[in-house]
Parts: C-alpha cells; structure tokens; sequence
C-alpha cells in the first residue's frame, strides 16, 4: 500500500519512522521520473487484497489522505 511520496527524502524517512513506530512494517523505494525523484513510503507486502484494501483504509485515516494500492517488484 502507497501511504505517500515526496520529493525530499527527509519527509518520506519521518513518516516512514512515525508508521514503523504504530506498528506498520513501512519501507521506502525511489522512482525516477524524466528529471525527478519521488521517495514513496509504502507499507506491506501483502499478498492479499482484501488485506490491502483494508490497510488502505486504515492508513488513510492515520495520514488524512488518500494512500493507495500498488504493485511493487524488484
């Protein structure tokens, strides 16, 4: 589940510390786009996606916007 990205990583490494801190097993990754660097914070993997609705729901309400599902690969 995508929670966030930002274009500076200082504000993807706080909220991923403040999800790991409520329990959330939260991971950053990097996206490159033409000249711009996103950081995403995102928590998971969850194999189910029943069980990732769900958690988009719940982080939703802990981070007042929309997170959303997303496929991540290596």
């Amino acid at each position: 589940v995508q929670v966030a990205s930002f274009k500076d990583a200082e504000s993807a490494v706080k909220l991923r510390e403040q999800l790991r801190l409520e329990g959330y097993e939260a991971f950053l990754s990097t996206l490159r786009r033409d000249d711009e660097v996103l950081h995403r914070v995102a928590v998971g993997p969850l194999l189910s996606e029943t069980d990732a609705q769900q958690m988009r729901d719940a982080l939703t309400l802990i981070v007042e916007q929309p997170a959303r599902l997303m496929a991540f690969t290596n």
